[in-house]
């Protein structure tokens, strides 16, 4: 493969993370949200699990603050024409998880989805010998 091949790969790989760091924010946001307006409560165990959860979703707000400002400094080179696709991307890819979380209980329609995708004109920049290391391994 050529160098080029691989800087587009990793340009997708290195694009999905931010796309996938801020759907990530908008799905822990929402989940925050729906826990604290439906006054869950815990106890024992439980309890200390969620006191864990709601620390790691404050620590993953901070960061995704970061995260998103390194966006806002790549993009200042493009006048921030960006910024806004980087977020329409985000909510597309968060909607494509909820949806795919909904659905992915039966494996036939996991097949179907994939096929789907798969049947989608791309770039061609993501092919098999890069999904090949996003299998799962069986033993």
């Amino acid at each position: 493969m050529g160098n080029k091949e691989e800087e587009k790969r990793q340009a997708v790989l290195a694009n999905t993370l931010y796309m996938m760091s801020l759907a990530m924010d908008l799905i822990l946001r929402e989940s925050d949200r729906r826990y604290r307006l439906n006054g869950f409560r815990f106890r024992g165990e439980k309890k200390q699990l969620f006191n864990r959860y709601t620390k790691a979703v404050q620590t993953a707000l901070v960061l995704q603050e970061d995260m998103t400002q390194d966006i806002y400094k790549e993009d200042e080179r493009h006048n921030f024409r960006n910024v806004q696709i980087w977020q329409e991307e985000a909510n597309e890819l968060a909607r494509l998880i909820l949806l795919y979380a909904d659905r992915s209980a039966n494996q036939d329609v996991v097949d179907a989805i994939f096929k789907f995708i798969r049947e989608q004109p791309g770039e061609g920049i993501v092919d098999e010998e890069l999904l090949k290391n996003f299998y799962l391994k069986k033993l």
